[in-house]
């Protein structure tokens, strides 16, 4: 079985590589016509002035048929200046509980030495 994939797969190499080498030894090649094609195309002459000879059209501005909409601040539940009933605002703050940066390496260290105590994985 696997002779036969060795087989059936060096036959469709060959084809490929050869279809690439008949390709390569051709005198015009595909992609160098595309590119002349495309340098020697219409939308790169140049025009002349007489094509951007046109009126300009100027509009007064009117202030009353503005269609611009006045950006009116919005406020959120939160920021209401009358106080909501539904909303419970606790009358003491209380800061986070650890001041120390939970991102520094020693912190992390120190986590990752819990957990494998806590799952026994070392021993105090």
């Amino acid at each position: 079985m696997n002779n036969e994939l060795e087989k059936e797969l060096h036959c469709f190499i060959n084809e490929i590589i050869n279809s690439l080498n008949a390709e390569k030894c051709q005198t015009t090649n595909e992609i160098d016509q595309l590119i002349e094609k495309q340098n020697n195309s219409t939308n790169k002459t140049k025009k002349s002035l007489k094509c951007f000879n046109k009126s300009i059209i100027f509009k007064p501005y009117e202030p009353t048929n503005s269609s611009i909409r006045q950006q009116e601040p919005e406020v959120s539940i939160t920021q209401e200046t009358v106080m909501n009933q539904s909303i419970k605002i606790p009358d003491l703050y209380i800061p986070d509980p650890i001041p120390v940066n939970s991102n520094s390496l020693a912190n992390v260290q120190k986590v990752l030495e819990h957990i494998e105590i806590i799952a026994g994985i070392k021993s105090e």
